[in-house]
């Protein structure tokens, strides 16, 4: 992006580990980030990839432009090291909308800027991002940062909305109506550039701010539909009370994809079963809710063991031919990915409609 600015282009997949990450790792996990609710993921900018192969030899893959052959980019991108190294990428670079607005909205509760999201795209409005955090991530910012926040703020939302300059005018002003609508607290427009870049700078270093609140922290990666959100972040909350351990959830809200991360300190006995458990009990949830395990972080080791949630045996076995077509051998990233036949988990028993001790079932059910 940085490269391409001089020509009025730029990259649209912009995960919040940009410092730090490479095309590479992007291509490999397929990697999105705020934006991707207007312009997709890294397989959406993929045109043509270089790869080396389980043999030591060098491929080329194009992505199909027609119905005609394989979209063999697409199967690569994703796939998490299983298939391949890439080396080598051409991507697809857009222009720069001629004027872009950010916005910032504080509420008294979490289920409150959910709605506010729903009623963003129910209005008819597709902003570039729209990222909410929860009170717990923002006190974790204001450390960072030396922000105060006040202590009728429970959550905040950060939309971003660009076209013409006359349409993205009009954008801003309806998300600021249905905020307020909505209940939301105070709200802000960035006028600036450098007002923009500070209010982005809270969401992107949230995850890395969440050590000023424990030492330890998991983090998760699902995905449910957009409108389940206020009744999955009730149960997310639910969760976090039932084992004992502190939440602290943002989200590319717009996309329904949480990241709810379990607060912990790795030196008090006993507080990893309850972590794996709670982060089991999360996995589940997305599922009932009509979800996924993961929305841009992957499968990996982690959650290899629980796509028997999502998928049959002759679905994972389908995928495995693909993997052995490309690597007979199994030298890349052995293991991992793909759980080997037999092993996958079943579904938790019981959790649907389980409401955990003490919690009015009104907070936490997933109906309606």
């Amino acid at each position: 992006s940085e490269a391409a600015e001089p020509f009025g282009l730029f990259y649209a997949p912009d995960p919040s580990s940009q410092p730090a990450c490479t095309i590479g790792g992007n291509l490999a996990e397929n990697s999105g980030g705020p934006r991707c609710l207007a312009y997709g993921v890294t397989s959406n900018h993929a045109r043509r990839l270089r790869v080396v192969l389980a043999d030591g030899s060098e491929a080329e893959l194009s992505a199909a432009p027609d119905p005609l052959g394989y979209d063999l980019v697409g199967l690569f991108v994703g796939s998490e090291g299983t298939l391949g190294v890439a080396v080598e990428a051409e991507v697809r670079l857009l222009r720069r909308p001629e004027a872009v607005r950010t916005l910032r909205a504080t509420f008294p509760g979490v289920p409150l800027a959910a709605e506010a999201v729903n009623r963003v795209l129910l209005a008819g409005i597709r902003p570039i991002a729209l990222e909410l955090m929860d009170r717990s991530t923002l006190d974790a910012v204001g450390q960072a940062f030396g922000q105060s926040i006040p202590p009728e703020v429970r959550a905040l939302l950060i939309a971003e909305v660009a076209g013409l300059e006359e349409e993205a005018e009009w954008a801003a002003g309806v998300c600021r109506t249905i905020f307020a609508e909505s209940g939301a607290l105070e709200g802000e427009l960035a006028a600036t550039s450098q007002e923009r870049d500070r209010l982005w700078q809270m969401r992107k270093r949230a995850r890395g701010a969440l050590g000023r609140l424990a030492p330890n922290y998991y983090v998760h990666d699902i995905t449910v539909p957009r409108h389940t959100l206020p009744a999955v972040l009730a149960q997310v909350e639910a969760i976090g009370r039932e084992y004992g351990l502190q939440m602290a959830t943002y989200l590319h809200a717009g996309d329904g994809n949480l990241h709810p991360n379990i607060l912990f300190d790795a030196r008090q006995p006993g507080v990893f079963e309850r972590v794996l458990a709670a982060g089991e009990a999360i996995l589940s949830l997305a599922v009932e809710a009509g979800g996924t395990l993961s929305g841009e972080h992957g499968i990996g080791l982690e959650k290899r063991d629980y796509l028997g949630l999502i998928f049959t045996e002759a679905d994972l076995e389908a995928m495995r031919k693909v993997k052995r077509a490309f690597d007979p051998a199994g030298r890349f990233n052995p293991g991992k990915a793909l759980p080997q036949p037999g092993i996958c988990r079943e579904v938790r028993p019981g959790l649907k409609g389980r409401v955990p001790k003490g919690e009015p079932a009104a907070e936490v059910g997933l109906e309606g």
